[in-house]
């Protein structure tokens, strides 16, 4: 990695390689952990704040199945961040970290993939690894905090405006062909992986991003990603005309 730098009270070590920043952190959730994070540039100060508190690193706001989830006011600005610390799931877990394929690093880079095809989702801002093989959480990721927001299944339970639900599903069918246009997948693609606002239901965010490079077989993969949004339909919180809807939207933005 090269490049060590200043050492950081509390134990953090600064370190740096080509425009990306490192720190190496030790002790965050017990006394043998171990763990090297990668920082988007311009948020070192804020997460260097975050791995010294660590009642927020203990602390969890909500608890899933495959992660604990907490938020915490950084900056100046007292800007929103949403901490994702992510436990084991399958054997393959406790070895692909050590190859740079953690959970927590697939969704920094998909995340930032997918914003620079425009297609929106929660700013990263880092990532960790864990590299003991003790501990709970194998990775751990940062990014923006979407305040005020409801994942796309609790806003079509909720909001019974045709005109509203209309632009959401748009929104969604836009940015689904967009992805697909450029190649990718998505493979956790359903609308509970999508935050939105009432008040603008149009701009919408991807959230659990993990992306599969899909060559030749758009097909295929379009058929996957179909079938996963088409549950909810099964679920009746959509009706048929608006399934209908959501694929004409799909279809008249893919390429061909």
């Amino acid at each position: 990695m090269g490049g060590q730098g200043k050492t950081l009270p509390d134990r953090l070590i600064y370190m740096k390689k080509n425009k990306y920043l490192f720190l190496y952190a030790a002790s965050i959730f017990h006394n043998i952990d171990s763990w090297i994070f990668r920082v988007k540039p311009g948020y070192l100060d804020q997460i260097e704040s975050l791995l010294r508190k660590k009642e927020t690193m203990l602390g969890t706001d909500l608890t899933q199945k495959h992660s604990d989830i907490s938020t915490l006011s950084l900056g100046p600005h007292n800007k929103c961040i949403l901490i994702k610390k992510i436990k084991f799931q399958i054997a393959a877990d406790y070895l692909r970290r050590y190859i740079g394929r953690s959970q927590a690093f697939r969704e920094f880079i998909a995340s930032t993939t997918l914003l620079s095809i425009k297609v929106r989702c929660p700013t990263p801002i880092s990532y960790g690894v864990n590299l003991s093989p003790f501990g709970q959480y194998e990775s751990l990721y940062v990014n923006e905090y979407i305040e005020n927001s409801i994942n796309g299944v609790e806003f079509l339970i909720e909001e019974k405006g045709i005109e509203e639900r209309n632009s959401f599903l748009s929104a969604v069918a836009q940015d689904l062909a967009t992805i697909h246009n450029n190649g990718f997948f998505h493979k956790d693609s359903h609308f509970g992986n999508i935050l939105c606002k009432f008040v603008d239901p149009t701009k919408i965010f991807w959230i659990d991003n993990d992306l599969k490079k899909i060559k030749s077989l758009r097909n295929k993969y379009e058929r996957v990603a179909l079938g996963r949004f088409q549950k909810i339909l099964r679920r009746d919180i959509i009706s048929f005309n608006e399934w209908y809807f959501f694929i004409e939207n799909y279809f008249s933005n893919l390429k061909k």
